[in-house]
């Protein structure tokens, strides 16, 4: 038992390292091992020189010595898997231990106490009660009454009354179709579906580009393909005509060379955060938990669901509902929206209706429950290139530049259909109907990346 609370103990001053926002719940007469002792109060000085970030290795390196030298305190702190609940999960783990050990402490006492002669046994009963009120008063109750929360509501009405008069809206993605339908709020799960090649990667690309224009920054975790490959996409978005085959093969010429160099000065307010490394599910929540207390990113996406791994497999179905769970939870205790990209059912190529539904969800689990927008995406003529059709050269048709975004589950909206147009390398996307309008007599490349465009 000894053992168990030891890890308990330890799991909690990691997790205080991580959450140092939660350190007020805890005391030094909580923890029964003497390191664990020792680096709460380490954890504490440290908050309170308004240390703006710190780390296992900042702590080992700080304050350690004799009794605890540098190498056992790193051990302590980095050798163990740490589960992915937060920090008040372990810490009321952690009081719950420690009453316990006051009530059994205080019952011997009692036992012995009840053996003299004349003794009072009302006394234990006083005693029993200063430990209840002791416990009571130790749980940290997050409920909050009906009238405060009524009143943050209004709160937060006018002030979003007040950034969109100056023209400041969350997430925006200057895609005004899909703007007025969509509105992602903070502790949404946002998924994004589609077959393969439907181009879901980069149009979530395109939406992180698009936030990080409007000053958001954002992470984007890919467990598919690596972040030099994301950075590609990003770069070819805004180099309209360089061929991305050349590209990857080495095979531009001096000029193109040039204008790439020369785009690199649109991406310099850019904040977007790549990583390539995390797949088990744990691992990108920590990782999200890190970068919103570090670098405080205001969304993130994750690509792709089906690719991210569990510790312990029970299956397609019930991997997928975890792991839709753990994102779902993610973005409640983040309060961001995550936009999580998934695959659909190979059976809707069979089926020969492209109106896609919640239950096309490969492996859907309880996705349809956790997500709170739905959308999939789909090209016809994507799909007519790879049944062998031959589409012709004429790039030119709106048909082959369009992507049908469906919307099928909205909890703050409504819920149909948005045209996108794309780029001849599906690396940027517009709202469809405003490019056409405009007329396509000539390259429409070149009338969208026109410097008298204001509509994008």
């Amino acid at each position: 038992m000894e053992d168990k609370n030891f890890n308990i103990e330890r799991i909690v001053i990691i997790k205080l390292i991580e959450e140092p926002e939660s350190i007020h719940l805890v005391s030094a007469s909580f923890f029964i091992d003497p390191l664990a002792i020792y680096l709460f109060e380490c954890i504490n000085i440290k908050i309170k020189s308004k240390a703006v970030y710190f780390d296992a290795a900042t702590i080992a390196q700080e304050y350690s010595n004799k009794e605890f030298p540098t190498f056992n305190i790193f051990n302590y702190l980095t050798d163990i898997v740490c589960p992915i609940e937060g920090a008040q999960f372990y810490i009321a783990l952690l009081k719950d231990n420690f009453f316990r050990r006051e009530l059994k402490l205080q019952l011997m006492k009692d036992l012995k106490f009840l053996d003299e002669k004349n003794s009072d046994y009302y006394t234990c009963f006083e005693n029993y009660e200063k430990i209840k009120e002791r416990a009571e008063s130790a749980v940290s109750i997050q409920g909050e009454t009906l009238q405060k929360n009524l009143n943050t509501s209004i709160n937060e009405m006018y002030e979003r009354i007040e950034r969109f008069k100056s023209g400041i809206v969350d997430f925006q993605t200057g895609k005004k179709s899909l703007d007025e339908m969509l509105t992602f709020q903070n502790g949404d799960l946002v998924l994004i579906a589609a077959r393969p090649s439907m181009g879901k990667t980069s149009l979530a690309v395109d939406l992180a580009v698009d936030f990080a224009r409007n000053k958001k920054k954002g992470a984007f975790i890919s467990v598919e393909v690596s972040k030099l490959n994301l950075t590609n996409k990003i770069l070819l978005s805004e180099n309209e005509g360089i061929d991305s085959s050349k590209f990857r093969k080495g095979q531009l010429n001096d000029q193109e060379c040039e204008r790439i160099e020369e785009s690199l000065n649109l991406f310099n307010d850019l904040e977007i955060i790549i990583e390539d490394k995390p797949s088990y599910i744990d691992d990108i929540v920590r990782t999200l938990t890190i970068l919103k207390r570090k670098e405080n990113i205001q969304y993130g996406i994750i690509d792709y669901i089906q690719l991210i791994k569990v510790e312990k497999d029970h299956g397609a179905t019930e991997n997928t509902s975890e792991i839709s769970k753990k994102i779902k939870s993610c973005a409640k205790d983040l309060n961001i929206p995550i936009f999580a990209l998934s695959q659909l059912n190979r059976g809707v190529e069979n089926r020969g209706d492209n109106n896609y539904q919640l239950s096309d969800l490969k492996n859907s689990g309880s996705l349809e429950e956790d997500a709170d927008i739905i959308m999939f995406c789909f090209r016809q003529y994507r799909v007519d290139q790879l049944s062998g059709l031959d589409m012709g050269d004429d790039w030119l048709d709106q048909n082959k530049r369009t992507m049908d975004l469906q919307i099928r589950k909205n909890r703050n909206g409504e819920c149909g259909d948005v045209l996108l147009y794309h780029n001849k390398t599906v690396t940027k996307f517009y709202d469809k109907d405003v490019a056409f309008n405009r007329g396509i007599d000539d390259d429409i490349d070149s009338i969208l990346n026109s410097n008298d465009n204001k509509d994008f």
